[in-house]
């Protein structure tokens, strides 16, 4: 198997760029990127390796896709969560420092009854 069958059409930098849309120094300067290989100042590009890049680029795409999902499945369950905790009047706090509000008599100067 040669060479050219493994790596496919080699492609310049400024077809690289073309192909992605960028600049060509971007391409240079990041060559890993867009699936080139750089030897010694040379950088090469190869259709197969720029195949490989776009996969890899669109796998990381779907990845975070799924986490943002998730993130959004959380947030419904965080809230769901807090409306189960809210208080009589609704309120999102669950706890008072004020006496008045437990509707206990207890000291002023034990706020959570560590002292019962």
């Amino acid at each position: 198997m040669g060479m050219t069958t493994q790596l496919g059409r080699k492609f310049s930098p400024k077809e690289t760029a073309d192909f992605f849309e960028v600049a060509e120094s971007t391409v240079m300067r990041h060559p890993a990127r867009y699936g080139g290989v750089k030897l010694g100042r040379r950088v090469l590009f190869f259709e197969n390796l720029i195949g490989e890049a776009i996969r890899r680029h669109y796998a990381l795409q779907v990845e975070e896709e799924r986490e943002n999902r998730l993130d959004g499945a959380s947030q419904t369950e965080r809230s769901k969560i807090q409306a189960a905790v809210s208080d009589k009047s609704g309120r999102q706090g669950v706890g008072s420092r004020k006496e008045e509000c437990h509707g206990r008599a207890g000291r002023a100067d034990d706020p959570h009854d560590l002292l019962a």
